[in-house]
């Protein structure tokens, strides 16, 4: 079983949404259609990605901030947010239940989270091309 990592998050969620992951990760915007997908890859990555510190224990949230050169308590409103959202808004939920899914998916199998395409085994001596 394949660890999910914070770019299989930030790839995969970036596809579901539309927003290219440079617009997400590198402009200063706060455009809400961009800073909800910041918010959808915190959660996720604060469910999903193994802490350095520990592989049993989920990111922290200063880990997350670190990545993202952002403040912790931008990254806690960003995941209360979605989890309230989650709560309170069925149509949401859904989406968020299969993009869940989807991640998942990335850990069972060998997923693209380019594309969502099955990645081919590769000879390691050949670069694996991208989608």
């Amino acid at each position: 079983m394949k660890k999910i990592t914070a770019e299989d998050v930030v790839q995969t969620v970036c596809r579901a949404t539309g927003i290219s992951v440079i617009e997400v990760l590198y402009k200063q915007t706060r455009r809400q259609d961009i800073t909800d997908c910041r918010h959808i890859i915190y959660y996720f990555i604060r469910r999903y990605v193994a802490s350095n510190m520990r592989d049993d224990m989920p990111f922290q949230y200063e880990e997350i901030a670190k990545m993202f050169k952002k403040n912790h308590a931008t990254i806690i409103f960003g995941v209360n947010k979605i989890e309230g959202f989650i709560r309170n808004n069925k149509k949401f939920r859904s989406q968020m239940e299969e993009l869940n899914r989807i991640i998942l998916n990335l850990r069972d199998k060998s997923i693209c989270p380019m594309c969502g395409c099955e990645k081919k085994e590769v000879n390691s001596l050949v670069p694996e091309v991208a989608c």
